[in-house]
C-alpha cells in the first residue's frame, strides 16, 4: 500500500512540472488539508455525509435557479427558491442512490488499482526501461523555451507516452482492455447495489476508507516536505505501514458504527404493573 509512498517527492515534482505555473499548490497547505479532511471523514463521515450532500444539492439548485431565471425571464428570487427546493428534495430522497454512486466509484478505484498493480505495473516498469533512452536529443547546445511552451511540450509528451504505453500493453496483454471494462462494470454494479440495499454500512465503509487514505496521503506529503528521511524509512517497511493503515481503517469503522448506535433511540421501559 505504501509502495508509492517512497516516491511522493517525485509525484510532487511531477505535478509542479505539469501543472500551470501560476496555480501550483503549496505542499504544506495540501498536506494539512488532506489530513484534516481525512480525519473528519474517517471519524464522523457517515454522520455528516447526508446533511452535507443535501446542502450541496441545495447550493447547486440555487445556482441552477439563477441561470434558469435569467433565461426564462422570471424573478431570480423565485427561480432560486424553486430550484433550490427541488434539488434539495432530490438530494435528500435519493440519498441511497448517491451513496451507491460514491461506493461504486470507490470500488472501481480499489479493484482497478489492484488489477493495475498485478497486471499493468510490471509492463510499465519494463516499458520505462526500454523507452528510457528514446527521444533524447544529441544536440549539445539548445535554447531553453519559455515556461508556457515548456508546459505545452510536457503535456504533449505525456499524451504521446501514454499512447505508446497503451499500445505496448495491448501487445502483451490482449485482454487488458476487456478485463478493465469488466472489472469496472462489476465494481460499479456492486457499489450501487450495496449503497441502495445497505446505505448506512456502505457510507461507513467508503467514508472511513477514503478518510484513512486522505490522512495517509496528507501525512506523506508533509513528511516529504519536512522529514523526507522518515518517509524513506517508512518505505522500507511497507507491510508494517500497510498493517497500520488497515488497523486505522478498522478502528475508524468501529468508531462510526458505535457513533450510530449512540444516536439510535433507546426503547422506553414498560411501566411496572405493581407500581
Amino acid at each position: 500500500m505504501l509502495a508509492a509512498g517512497s516516491y511522493i517527492t517525485t509525484v510532487i515534482d511531477a505535478a509542479r512540472h505539469h501543472l500551470p505555473l501560476d496555480k501550483l499548490p503549496d505542499p504544506v497547505i495540501v498536506g494539512v488539508g488532506m489530513a484534516t479532511t481525512g480525519l473528519v471523514l474517517s471519524l464522523w463521515g457517515a454522520r455528516l455525509i447526508r446533511p452535507l450532500l443535501t446542502l450541496a444539492f441545495l447550493c447547486a439548485g440555487a445556482w441552477v435557479g439563477t441561470l434558469l431565471a435569467h433565461r426564462v425571464g422570471v424573478s431570480p428570487i423565485a427561480g432560486v427558491i424553486v430550484a433550490a427546493v427541488v434539488c434539495c428534495v432530490i438530494g435528500y430522497t435519493l440519498y441511497r442512490l448517491w451513496v451507491g454512486a460514491v461506493v461504486a466509484a470507490v470500488l472501481m478505484v480499489v479493484t482497478l488499482s489492484i488489477y493495475a498493480h498485478s497486471r499493468v505495473l510490471p509492463h510499465w516498469i519494463e516499458f520505462s526501461r526500454t523507452s528510457g533512452t528514446a527521444g533524447r536529443s544529441t544536440v549539445d547546445e539548445f535554447a531553453i523555451p519559455p515556461p508556457e511552451q515548456q508546459q505545452q511540450t510536457n503535456q504533449g509528451d505525456a499524451r504521446a507516452l501514454v499512447g505508446e504505453f497503451v499500445e505496448y500493453l495491448e501487445a502483451r496483454e490482449p485482454t487488458a482492455r476487456r478485463d478493465i471494462i469488466v472489472i469496472a462494470i462489476g465494481a460499479a454494479a456492486a457499489g450501487v447495489l450495496l449503497g441502495i440495499v445497505a446505505g448506512r454500512l456502505a457510507t461507513v465503509l467508503w467514508s472511513s476508507l477514503v478518510g484513512v487514505c486522505l490522512m495517509a496521503g496528507g501525512v506523506m506529503i508533509l513528511l516529504a516536505h519536512w522529514r523526507p528521511e522518515w518517509l524513506d524509512l517508512a518505505s522500507k517497511h511497507p507491510s508494517k505501514v500497510g498493517a497500520s493503515l488497515l488497523v486505522a481503517w478498522v478502528l475508524a469503522m468501529v468508531r462510526q458504527m458505535t457513533g450510530f448506535r449512540r444516536l439510535s433511540p433507546r426503547p422506553v421501559p414498560e411501566a411496572n404493573g405493581n407500581a
